[in-house]
């Protein structure tokens, strides 16, 4: 796998998202994306040469003779956007799955991107001194979130 072209190696991938993969949205802010096999260093594979993603092993009931099976997990929203990124041209029998994953995972990132611009102004308002219930009123938020800002527990 390390040696395919960058498109063999997407094709490959948007294949198993197709045959093995399922894109799961869950409630309307988080996104996975996994894919299950019994042949781990197939998984691993795909985790070192995309960067990202981690395999899990899914416990299986003991009494029954099955196979070990394992699972690449990709949850992260901007780790979400590069998958498709990458190989989201090639998907085809889940191209209305990975379109809703987009629109929240796309939606997130702008969410997280305007929470960090808020974040890094309350922090502003923080060490200029002022007071944190005052903080908290100008940007409409509580003032235990401005402590939490400000003791770096929330970003």
């Amino acid at each position: 796998m390390k040696d395919w072209s960058d498109d063999a190696f997407a094709a490959y991938v948007a294949a198993m998202i197709d045959g093995e993969g399922h894109i799961e949205i869950v409630g309307s802010c988080s996104v996975r994306v996994r894919i299950a096999n019994t042949i781990r260093p197939t998984l691993d594979a795909m985790v070192s040469r995309l960067g990202f993603g981690r395999v899990i092993e899914y416990a299986r009931p003991p009494a029954k003779n099955y196979k070990r099976l394992f699972c690449l997990e990709v949850s992260n929203a901007v780790d979400i956007r590069r998958l498709f990124d990458c190989c989201g041209r090639f998907i085809h029998m889940k191209p209305g799955q990975m379109a809703s994953a987009l629109g929240i995972v796309d939606r997130v990132l702008g969410e997280a991107a305007r929470i960090d611009e808020r974040n890094r102004a309350i922090l502003s308002e923080v060490q200029a001194g002022r007071v944190q219930n005052e903080i908290a009123r100008t940007f409409g938020v509580s003032p235990q979130l401005v402590s939490r800002i400000k003791k770096g527990h929330t970003w």
